[in-house]
């Protein structure tokens, strides 16, 4: 085990599949901390056959980022975008399209992360809640996401973007109206100084099934410690920092815009600030807020696995496979996929 780091950062959609097959590699921090200190949504994908093994970090909570310019052109406001279904989106995007040119959002067909934080929105996942059984054919969520995630691109109000630096140039540039994702985008979108006041943040649709919240999350990680020689002192080492110093979160979310899940220390001034930015916005309080009302999924040990299946059946999907088909065929390949 010599050059092995005693902690590394794991992201949260990816944390069960190394729990699970490496269940002896990770030590068990139940005897730090409390996990009831952190966003309850975490608490799933950083825990183990009752091991808590992650101290959970910062958060993917989404948002709809908004250019307030483009709506007031078209004859809205932020309010009329806020608590809204996909649907409703989808809606207001055509008006908006027809009125200004401007897409709504722009969306990469290769990398549709927008179906994950959609289908959280339902508090479900791909699979059941064991995280381990395909869970797609029957699933409402998930043909409600995929049905509007293709209606988004055949209504001709996406933007397509290939890779991350035209997905950022394609709001940098002003060619969209929203940008649908996580918090840590918000360094990306104030790069653009000239689109200071133009920008606001209001809660993420909802999919239009019941029990649906607009409340999601895309990404976010967790600190492990492995079972090697010296995990005690770095077990004592997160203790001391990421489940107890209010003040680093602070410092976090001032230098880097990096929101932290540990609760005591959300309530500090740094969360609390105006962002001239976004119009005087308190958006990160805002981004909290949401926070805790994330649904708990399971993320199983397969979301990318899934995620590659759901990709390539969306494609036939296009080209005229019925969605129920693609969907059927998709739990064919998943239960192929699962079960090994």
């Amino acid at each position: 085990m010599h050059g092995m780091p005693n902690i590394v950062l794991i992201e949260d959609y990816r944390a069960q599949s190394f729990l699970q097959a490496y269940p002896d590699a990770f030590y068990d921090l139940s005897d730090y901390f409390d996990i009831d200190d952190f966003a309850d949504y975490k608490k799933a994908p950083t825990s183990f056959e009752g091991g808590q093994y992650g101290v959970p970090f910062d958060t993917g909570v989404t948002g709809l980022y908004l250019r307030t310019d483009y709506l007031e052109e078209a004859g809205y406001t932020p309010e009329d975008l806020t608590n809204i279904t996909w649907d409703e989106f989808l809606e207001i995007g055509k008006d908006i399209k027809e009125k200004t040119g401007k897409y709504m959002i722009s969306i990469n067909p290769n990398d549709p992360d927008d179906l994950r934080h959609m289908i959280q929105t339902a508090g479900v996942w791909f699979t059941e809640e064991d995280g381990r059984t395909a869970d797609i054919s029957d699933n409402e969520a998930v043909k409600e996401a995929v049905r509007i995630y293709n209606a988004l691109q055949e209504e001709g109000i996406a933007h397509i973007n290939t890779d991350w630096s035209s997905r950022v140039s394609a709001f940098n540039s002003g060619a969209v109206v929203s940008v649908a994702v996580g918090n840590w985008m918000t360094p990306n979108i104030k790069a653009e100084e000239s689109q200071a006041e133009k920008w606001t943040v209001v809660p993420i649709p909802r999919l239009p099934v019941e029990g649906a919240v607009n409340a999601s999350n895309l990404g976010g990680s967790s600190f492990y410690v492995l079972n090697i020689p010296g995990k005690e002192k770095a077990a004592e080492f997160l203790a001391s920092t990421f489940v107890s110093n209010k003040e680093l979160y602070q410092d976090l979310v001032t230098e880097i815009g990096a929101i932290g899940t540990y609760l005591p220390a959300l309530d500090g001034e740094a969360f609390q600030i105006r962002d001239d930015f976004f119009g005087g916005q308190k958006i990160i309080a805002d981004f909290i807020t949401w926070m805790e009302e994330i649904p708990s999924v399971n993320y199983g040990m397969h979301t990318y696995a899934v995620m590659d299946i759901l990709i390539g059946e969306i494609q036939k999907y296009k080209s005229g496979k019925s969605l129920e088909e693609a969907l059927e065929d998709a739990q064919k390949q998943a239960e192929g996929r699962l079960s090994n």
